[in-house]
C-alpha cells in the first residue's frame, strides 16, 4: 500500500451502528474475550494492503493469551476496519471513531476471530493466517498508555490528513464514552495480568 500519510481522513461517530461487529457498551470484556478465537500481544508492521472496507496489516505475534501457542514469534494478518475511497479526486480514509490503524512498531493486544471464508474456498498462505477484530471498538488495545482525542462537541466529523492523526489510538465521542473506553481497557488488562 502506498504511504498513507497524505490521505485525507474522515473520523466518524459509530454510535448509530447496529451490526454485532460494532457492539460497544453492552458487551463486557469477559464476553469479548470468551468470543475471541485468539487473544494476542503483537507488534504492528508497515506491511499493509488496502482491501474492501479494510486495511490488511501484517503483525508479529509476541505472546498468546488465548489460542494456539504456536502463533508466538510468527506473523499473522489482521483486517483493520476502515473505508478507503476517492472523493473529490482525493483518496479519503474513513475511520470509525475508536478504531485508528495500528502504528508500525507499536505493541497492541488484539482479540481476534479467524477469517472464515466460504465453503470450498482454498486458503492461501496469507488468508490461512488472517483474522478480524472480534469487536471493532474494543478488539484492539494499545499496550502503552493510549493517546486519546475527543471528537468535536457539535458532533461533526474530524477531517484531517492522516499524518496529523496517526499517533492517536482512539477518537472518543464524549466524556461518557471516554469513561467506558478507559473502564473496558482496565477490565481487559486485569484479565491478562
Amino acid at each position: 500500500m502506498q504511504d498513507i500519510d497524505d490521505y485525507r481522513v474522515l473520523v466518524v461517530d459509530s454510535s448509530g451502528e447496529t451490526e454485532p461487529y460494532f457492539r460497544t457498551e453492552e458487551m463486557s470484556m469477559q464476553q469479548l474475550y470468551d468470543e475471541a478465537d485468539i487473544v494476542v500481544e503483537v507488534t504492528a508492521t508497515n506491511d499493509r494492503k488496502a482491501e474492501y472496507q479494510a486495511v490488511l496489516t501484517k503483525v508479529m505475534v509476541n505472546k498468546v493469551y488465548k489460542g494456539e501457542k504456536t502463533l508466538e514469534d510468527n506473523d499473522i494478518y489482521v483486517y483493520e476496519y476502515v473505508s478507503i475511497d476517492k472523493i473529490d479526486d482525493r483518496i479519503t480514509m474513513q475511520i470509525m471513531e475508536v478504531n485508528n490503524l495500528m502504528k508500525e512498531g507499536n505493541h497492541y493486544y488484539l482479540l481476534l476471530d479467524f477469517l472464515e471464508l466460504p465453503e470450498g474456498y482454498r486458503y492461501d498462505e496469507i488468508s490461512s493466517r488472517t483474522y478480524l477484530y472480534v469487536n471493532v471498538p474494543f478488539g484492539k488495545w494499545s499496550k502503552e498508555e493510549p493517546v486519546l482525542s475527543m471528537m468535536p462537541e457539535d458532533g461533526s466529523e474530524i477531517l484531517d490528513q492522516y499524518k496529523n492523526i496517526k499517533d492517536i489510538d482512539a477518537f472518543l465521542r464524549n466524556q461518557e464514552y471516554k469513561e467506558i473506553y478507559e473502564r473496558k481497557r482496565e477490565e481487559f488488562l486485569a484479565m491478562i495480568r
